[in-house]
Parts: C-alpha cells; structure tokens; sequence
C-alpha cells in the first residue's frame, strides 16, 4: 500500500511538471540575404497568461543577441519594457479555443544583413477560424491597432493570411511606437534592438 502511494505521488509530482501542448502553435522562419536563419514559435492557449510559462516551452533568454542574425519574442501584455522576458517560444491567451488571437505578441529582431525574409505556413494561418484567421497581421507601429479601421491605415501593414512571407529591407521604421529594447548584442555592445508586432484582431 505504502509503494502505491509513492507511485500515486510521483505521478502527480511529474504530471504537474510536464509540458503542455498549446491548442496552437505556429512557426515563423526568418532568413537574411547571406543565407542565415533563425526561427521563433508564436501561438495561444486558453490556459496561458501574459507570463513565461516553462510548461508552454517559454524559456526567458537573458543572454546577448547574436551579432548576426537572431529573433526572439515576447508577450504582448508585457508593457515593461526594460524588463522584457523574451523567448524563442511565446504563447498567448487565445480568446477561444478555435480563434486564437495573438495579443500583440512582440518580436525583437536584430539583423545585420538585409532585405530579411520572414515567412509563415500560410495554412496555419488561414485554420485559425473565424476573424481570427483571416485578420492576422504584422506591423511595426502600435497606432495600428488604436485606429478603428486599421486595415484602412497608411501605416506599414503585413497580412498574414493573404501571404506567406515578408521582404523587410530595415527593421527600425520609427522611434515612436514600434517594441524596442536596448539589450546586448555579442560584439557590440548595448545597443536598440527593434521588433514588429504580431495580432489576430
């Protein structure tokens, strides 16, 4: 009786530990003109929060910014900005459990060589149902989602669900609304590290 119990306990004790799988979870590739990639993870739960979470594969990443190529991302209700917890995997609370909005979800990308390619599984996309799938978009301004008919907006806007890649030949469009952290990057220093927003409205 006394080994079930110790099999019951470890059970639970693993079992609370183990990793989710988020209801959805998406990648999205990024690829300089040199050749060299990196790849980040996007996607929604109705069980997660605005926090990293170990059990969604969140890992905060303290350490410098590689000086070549490298894309990291972080939740969009995180407005700390000099605190920024980022990660190569982010999951957002989904609104449903089939339209999984992203929340504004940040990613920070430091490039050196450009135009940088981002590209996405479009079917992915497309199978998050309702407005959801069709209203996903990238953009670097955070007055896009302010302005009432934001898909009439002169801002820059990226569709997702009508493409499958994105040709960037910068990265920072302005000093006022678009995420920016100032973080280490290897060689050079502490320097302003500009990201693009990521939403399902």
């Amino acid at each position: 009786m006394r080994n079930f119990l110790l099999f019951i306990i470890l059970l639970l004790t693993n079992t609370s530990f183990a990793q989710l799988t988020p209801e959805f979870l998406m990648p999205i590739w990024f690829e300089d003109t040199q050749g060299n990639k990196d790849t980040i993870w996007i996607g929604s739960d109705m069980n997660s929060s605005s926090e990293i979470n170990p059990q969604f594969g969140e890992v905060a990443i303290e350490e410098p910014f590689d000086h070549i190529l490298e894309v990291r991302a972080a939740h969009g209700d995180d407005s700390e900005w000099d605190g920024l917890e980022l990660s190569k995997i982010i999951v957002e609370d989904a609104d449903s459990p089939s339209c999984h909005g992203f929340g504004r979800t940040k990613r920070m990308i430091h490039a050196t060589y450009f135009p940088l390619k981002i590209s996405w599984d479009q079917d992915m996309v497309l199978s998050n149902e309702g407005p959801c799938g069709q209203n996903t978009v990238l953009y670097p301004h955070v007055d896009v989602d302010l302005i009432q008919f934001w898909w009439q907006t002169t801002l820059p806007l990226y569709c997702m669900s009508g493409n499958d890649h994105v040709m960037l030949d910068q990265i920072g469009v302005s000093e006022t609304g678009q995420p920016r952290i100032s973080h280490e990057v290897t060689g050079l220093g502490v320097i302003d590290i500009y990201g693009l927003y990521l939403n399902a409205f």
